[in-house]
């Protein structure tokens, strides 16, 4: 002010009340969430609080999760997120979480074997959940080793030799037929070498003659229809509609046959490919660790 020290000042001297005070309300507007600020030991420290909860530490697991500001921040303080999670001492854990909440240590490993033997359970490589076979041979080295280790004699895993005589591979046609396993290469591989079919037989459709499943060898051909290119673009829009983007080998060399091959064939019936599904995710995922990076940048700077 020119002559006074405020407005009050002046009311005062010329004797002039001023109006009446007013309570001051809470503002309603929205204040900023205030950031956090990183540091390389606040990237190690939430590193090993999420592997301790149980959450995966992987690229793939954490933007799932939305932590996106913890790898772009590992990125930018340890060099990248592969280098954090070893400075954490996350790089000897098995941290990806499908089919298992916890990362695997030698000693989980051991006491993983251990219980499963003793309750009779299989031990064989093709027999353990996948989680467990993947975190011992990335502990161990192999999963013979990791049996060895927790002192389990090695005809425990080894699988069971079994000879396919011609009378062994029509009794599991049978079983497979009153289980309902698909009478097909694909459906029978997981429960019998189809090799040895072709050995003892000379193709599977004469051992399924010969085990009398003459009505489910008629049925495993699609119904006596022919493919055609309207028929194929009807089944590869149904198998995308149910996620289903793989080709089966008789698809493929269908529309090879039809179309020229798989991508000309995709590209008609309208549905993406394998790749291109892959390729998408990965967009995504760079693209929302670039906003993040931008708004971490922004916040900054005001």
């Amino acid at each position: 002010m020119l002559h006074f020290h405020g407005l009050v000042a002046a009311r005062h001297a010329a004797r002039v009340a001023g109006p009446p005070h007013t309570k001051p309300t809470t503002s309603k507007r929205k204040t900023a969430v205030r950031s956090i600020v990183w540091s390389r030991d606040r990237v190690l420290s939430e590193l090993r609080k999420l592997a301790r909860s149980g959450q995966g530490t992987t690229l793939t697991d954490l933007v799932e999760a939305g932590h996106v500001a913890l790898v772009s921040a590992a990125r930018e303080h340890a060099g990248g997120l592969a280098k954090a999670r070893a400075l954490a001492g996350l790089d000897k854990f098995s941290t990806r979480t499908t089919g298992h909440s916890r990362p695997h240590t030698k000693k989980s490993i051991i006491h993983e074997i251990r219980r499963r033997h003793r309750s009779g359970e299989s031990l064989r490589p093709s027999g353990v959940p996948q989680h467990l076979y993947s975190a011992a041979r990335y502990q161990f080295g192999s999963w013979p080793a990791a049996v060895a280790a927790a002192r389990v004699t090695s005809s425990d895993f080894r699988p069971k030799l079994v000879k396919y005589t011609r009378k062994t591979i029509v009794d599991v046609l049978r079983r497979a037929a009153r289980e309902g396993v698909p009478l097909t290469k694909h459906g029978l591989s997981s429960v019998i070498r189809i090799n040895a079919v072709r050995r003892e037989f000379g193709t599977l459709e004469s051992a399924l003659i010969e085990a009398g499943l003459t009505e489910a060898l008629a049925e495993r051909r699609h119904g006596a229809k022919v493919w055609d290119r309207t028929r194929l673009i009807e089944t590869l829009r149904a198998r995308a509609a149910r996620g289903k983007h793989r080709l089966t080998p008789g698809l493929f060399r269908a529309v090879a046959l039809h179309f020229g091959g798989a991508e000309e064939a995709r590209r008609i019936a309208g549905v993406p490919s394998p790749t291109d599904i892959r390729i998408e995710q990965r967009r995504k995922a760079k693209k929302a660790i670039w906003i993040t990076e931008r708004e971490r940048r922004r916040r900054r700077y005001e």
